[in-house]
């Protein structure tokens, strides 16, 4: 699939000789453009990242029941989710976390998942659907506000996704690692997940897959093309609240301190170039 902008020809998904960077950039950039002209709808978009996750693993992803359910579980989930903002979309779309946010994590996660898929050669295709549904669901019923206490919206979005679980069948144990990596994509506690595999080799756990998914939801906004105005986005997002955070993220001192916070750890988001993505918008301007 194919846009035009930017004075070139934008193509989603496509990945060609190995340049990861350069296939997330494109895509990142595909789901901006549908998002403020046409916009694809999570459904739709959904469907050609698993077709993307067949591709680049030969259909092995059909192998396991439990991958397959899930992978089934997010189908819902985006198709849930575009029915819900036809209803009612100022429930659904607030300025930052909307459909478009939930496409970027989805679109970032499922390439990180096919990096780290190469270097592990054991790796487990359950892992995968299950990162795939945890970007589906990560923000589900997202107020549009910020954690009065911990894992506050995080765990609104759990309580919401498990009456889907239970109606699919899901298996106890996949409930639970959903759970513990979407929790754990709060801010207050990404920090830590991030410390515990610090010298520790990828592996599939659920430390490691909070660190890629922590990682997906930062991804689009420390990009040089997108961040700025996603930070734009967040401010207005934070605007409508009546205890606004003490910062402001779409000043130049707001989004220099966020991009010189942020943390990535993986492999895959080493082979993406964001930390030089990163050093480049913290270089001062002549």
């Amino acid at each position: 699939m194919k846009t035009s902008t930017y004075s070139s020809e934008i193509q989603f998904l496509s990945l060609e000789e190995n340049h990861w960077g350069k296939c997330l950039t494109d895509s990142l950039l595909f789901l901006k453009m549908s998002w403020s002209s046409n916009w694809l709808g999570l459904d739709k978009v959904i469907l050609l990242i698993i077709n993307f996750l067949h591709k680049q693993k030969k259909n092995q992803i059909k192998a396991s029941s439990q991958a397959q359910l899930m992978l089934e579980i997010a189908k819902h989930l985006a198709l849930l989710i575009e029915q819900e903002a036809r209803i009612n979309p100022e429930r659904v779309d607030h300025p930052y976390h909307n459909r478009l946010h939930f496409a970027q994590v989805m679109v970032s996660v499922a390439i990180q998942c096919m990096i780290e898929s190469r270097t592990v050669p054991d790796s487990q295709l359950e892992w995968v659907s299950c990162l795939l549904l945890c970007a589906a669901g990560h923000d589900y019923k997202h107020t549009g506000s910020v954690n009065q206490k911990p894992q506050e919206i995080e765990l609104l979005s759990v309580e919401s996704m498990t009456p889907i679980f239970l109606k699919f069948g899901l298996s106890d144990q996949w409930q639970n690692n959903v759970k513990e990596i979407v929790l754990n994509t709060d801010v207050l506690t990404s920090r830590s997940v991030h410390s515990r595999v610090k010298d520790s080799l990828f592996n599939w756990n659920t430390d490691w897959a909070s660190v890629l998914l922590i990682e997906s939801d930062n991804m689009a906004s420390c990009h040089p093309l997108l961040g700025p105005d996603l930070s734009q986005d967040l401010s207005k997002e934070w605007m409508k609240l009546d205890s606004p955070p003490d910062r402001n993220v779409a000043t130049v001192e707001g989004r220099q301190k966020y991009l010189k916070g942020v943390i990535f750890t993986s492999l895959s988001s080493q082979k993406l170039g964001i930390k030089e993505f990163i050093s480049q918008q913290l270089m001062p301007v002549a």
